[in-house]
């Protein structure tokens, strides 16, 4: 099991530092094609992204978690994502001026979309 989970490790950090690049590179194209709707889109990503690498790093990152503590991680690896997302989405609907919903929403689901198609990609790639 050790050796499953290290791997997991392992794709997940190539699939954080791939998503990144990607992250950036639709903000920079946002910025040329659109720039007034750049912030909608990159909050939306952010607060998936960020989420997400919560998560992550609550399940397999942390040293207290034990082999028989890993459900009860990842349930609360789960309720940390939905406080981190209620949260980012609050304060984005607030917080931005000129907040665009289409922007914001596509830059949400591209990256949510991109959390689950990249670790799959990798998974087949190794």
């Amino acid at each position: 099991m050790s050796a499953v989970i290290n791997r997991a490790k392992q794709r997940y950090l190539k699939a954080f530092k791939i998503q990144l690049v990607l992250i950036g590179l639709m903000i920079v194209i946002t910025q040329f094609w659109h720039p007034e709707s750049m912030l909608s889109v990159l909050s939306g990503s952010l607060i998936i992204f960020i989420a997400h690498y919560f998560f992550v790093y609550w399940v397999f990152f942390r040293k207290l978690v034990k082999q028989a503590k890993k459900m009860t991680a990842f349930y609360q690896g789960e309720g940390i994502k939905w406080f981190i997302v209620v949260s980012g989405l609050v304060v984005s609907f607030l917080g931005i001026p000129n907040f665009q919903a289409i922007p914001f929403f596509a830059g949400y689901f591209i990256t949510l979309l991109l959390n689950n198609l990249i670790p799959m990609w990798l998974s087949k790639q190794f």
